[in-house]
């Protein structure tokens, strides 16, 4: 499934991705790549935030 224009649209850091998780959408960063099969590979470290209602809510400021 493709990630709709609309959440794709909404600023967020760097070197991040956008993943449907349940009901929200996750950003997760990219922490680099990897060589296998004679092809580089995405590798993911973690969901630094989530889309929530067309806002990026970062999980420093959910404590």
């Amino acid at each position: 499934m493709a990630v709709p224009a609309e959440i794709r649209a909404i600023e967020r850091p760097k070197n991040t991705v956008v993943k449907k998780s349940g009901s929200m959408w996750a950003v997760i960063e990219r922490v680099g790549c990897i060589r296998k099969n004679g092809n580089n590979q995405p590798v993911e470290g973690k969901v630094i935030g989530h889309i929530i209602d067309g806002n990026l809510c970062q999980k420093k400021n959910w404590k």
